[in-house]
Parts: C-alpha cells; sequence; structure tokens
C-alpha cells in the first residue's frame, strides 16, 4: 500500500512491546535530547513523504501496463528490501533470529502480497485515485480491528463518525454500476477494500511477534519476506507463463526503478528520519495529504476522470482520517501527560 505502507509497518514497530524504550518515544525523547536539524532539512523530508508517497499510486498504474501485476510487485519489494537491509547493516550491528525472519515472511505476506499486491492487481482497471482513496481508509481499519480482535479500548463517539464517514466515502468511490459517474470493476474495487483488511491485520499482529529492535532492519526484512510471498503466488497464478520481457515499456520499467527507489528507499528514510526529529502527530498528516496528491496526479499526468462524486467521497474519507488520525494522537498526548 504505497501511501501508507511503510508507516503503518513502522508504526506497528513502535508499538510493539519488542520495542527498546527509546523508539517507543520517538518524537518526544530523542527529540529533546538531539540539537534541531535545520528547516529545509526537514521541509525537504516532507515534501518527499507527502508528494512522493502520494505518486506512488500512478507509478503502480504505468507498472502495470505491460508486466504482469503480482510480479513486478514482487520485483519492487525485493528490490527495496534489499535496499533498505543493506542500510540497515551499516547503521546497526543488531543480530537476526530465526524466529525473527520467519514472523517477518508471514506479517510481510499480509502487509505486501494481501496489501500491496492487490492494489497492484486492482490497478490494472482502477483509477490510481480513487485506489488511492480508498488506501486512505487504513487508519479506519487498524482502529476497528484493535478493537473488535485485539480487545483495545473502544474509540469514542466521533471515531463511529469517522468510521461511518469512510464508510460512506468508499461506497460512492466503488460504484460497479456508474451511478454516480465513473463506474469501478466491483471485483477491483472489492480487492483494494480486501488490501486495506490485510495491511491493518498484518500491522496489528505485527506488534504481538518478536522483531528486531531496528526500525530499518524490521521493515527491511518483512519487504523482502512479502517480496518472495509475492513472487511464489506469481508463479501459482500463472504470471510467469504469460510474460514476455519483449513487451515490457520503458514506462513500466522507468515506473518500477522509481517504486523500488524513490517511492521505497528515500521516502522511507525521509519518513523515519522525520519520526525521530519531529511528533508524530505532525509526521501523520501524510495521511491527509498523500491520497489528494494522488486524485490529483491522477488527474493531470494520468488523465483518470474526476467527478463530483469522486471529490464529495474524497472529502469524506480525508475527513473520517482526519477523525481517527486526531483520536490516535491525542491517546497518545493523554498516555505522555
Amino acid at each position: 500500500m504505497p501511501a501508507t505502507e511503510l508507516t503503518n509497518a513502522t508504526r506497528s514497530h513502535l508499538q510493539s512491546p519488542t520495542a527498546d524504550t527509546d523508539h517507543d518515544r520517538v518524537g518526544t525523547s530523542v527529540t529533546s535530547q538531539s540539537p534541531r536539524p535545520a528547516t529545509w532539512h526537514i521541509l525537504f523530508a516532507f515534501v518527499v513523504v507527502y508528494v512522493v508517497w502520494g505518486s506512488t499510486y500512478l507509478a503502480i498504474r504505468f507498472a502495470v501496463e505491460t508486466v504482469p501485476p503480482f510480479l513486478i510487485c514482487s520485483a519492487r519489494f525485493l528490490g527495496s528490501g534489499l535496499g533498505l537491509l543493506l542500510m540497515a547493516r551499516f547503521t546497526t550491528k543488531e543480530k537476526t533470529t530465526r524466529i525473527q525472519w520467519l514472523n517477518a515472511v508471514w506479517i510481510g505476506g499480509l502487509l505486501f502480497l494481501g496489501g500491496n499486491g492487490l492494489v497492484f492487481w486492482a490497478e490494472t482497471k482502477v483509477p490510481s485515485g480513487i485506489a488511492a482513496l480508498i488506501v486512505a481508509t487504513v487508519p479506519l481499519w487498524i482502529v476497528g480491528l484493535d478493537t473488535l480482535i485485539f480487545g483495545a479500548r473502544k474509540p469514542k463517539a466521533i471515531a463511529w463518525v469517522g468510521f461511518v464517514m469512510g464508510l460512506i466515502g468508499v461506497a460512492i468511490l466503488v460504484d460497479p454500476f456508474g451511478v454516480a459517474g465513473v463506474a469501478i470493476d466491483p471485483l477491483r474495487g472489492g480487492a483494494v477494500v480486501a488490501a486495506c483488511f490485510c495491511w491493518a491485520l498484518g500491522s496489528l499482529l505485527g506488534r504481538t511477534v518478536p522483531q528486531p529492535k531496528s526500525l530499518l532492519l524490521t521493515v527491511a526484512m518483512q519487504m523482502l519476506g512479502g517480496g518472495v510471498c509475492l513472487f511464489l503466488f506469481s508463479a501459482i497464478a500463472g504470471e510467469w507463463s504469460q510474460f514476455d520481457i519483449a513487451t515490457v515499456s520503458s514506462k513500466s520499467l522507468w515506473s518500477l526503478a522509481y517504486l523500488i527507489g524513490i517511492g521505497g528507499m528515500l521516502t522511507f528514510s525521509c519518513y523515519s528520519w522525520l519520526m525521530r526529529v519531529c511528533e508524530s502527530s505532525v509526521v501523520s498528516t501524510y495521511a491527509y495529504v498523500n491520497p489528494v496528491i494522488a486524485v490529483f496526479l491522477g488527474c493531470w499526468i494520468g488523465h483518470e476522470p474526476f467527478t463530483s462524486a469522486t471529490a464529495f467521497g474524497a472529502v469524506l474519507i480525508v475527513m473520517a482520517v482526519i477523525l481517527i488520525v486526531s483520536m490516535g494522537r491525542n491517546k497518545t498526548e493523554l498516555a505522555a501527560e
């Protein structure tokens, strides 16, 4: 899930009972002990997180034009995971265990096969902006599943308002009959919703299993585990027999390179750095901006349709996410007090 693919994985790590104390308090204790970085460094990192992560949805749409979706998705995460693993080896001396790698495979399978793989597959027919808006509801799924399955405290009434608004927004966007002006393939529209469920479930389950203390190492291992799952699923689905390298366009290849390098390694590096030098509540504003960027780029560069119904659904979803994320921020502030 491009816009939230690393943020929720990292949030799970930060909330994990196995995470060390310093990581649990990024944005508070770490910030107070370190000199404040240059303002332009912070602004640059925010621009990357806002714009680049929002642009990955359009890059996915271009990538799957000439390459089977699960195959190219596996290439993306195997490439990004390997790059991040090499970066982690230069920044931490932490040793990994067999159980941590096993956890990385099945958690990575939920996050990157169930979450991102379904989005790649859906974008063969679903506009990138619509996909981004549906994926923006992931915070709603996390809070809902955390309450219903993992026994978290029931959210306040305002959160339920956010849930309802988000569901209505998704229903407007996933319009198989074209009543609102743009007909969406119901199977692929449902796949994006299923991807949100998989991502939320994987994020929550990731808090309950042993993981490395290093945030970078954890995500790298999950990406590699998910990439292997995607590669095997691609073979089972028969994509290898359908793939002809001679038909791959330069647009798909450049999109893959963008997703691996700029949309993966660079953006995650900026995000993880921001989580260490800024308040997490400020960094979390990516959740409001990414879908807006995705819709804008989809219309401007991808020439995707934009109707009044799309605008209305987008407003509902962004408002719902604001309510949910703000609720989480308030809970964190109360806990800090």
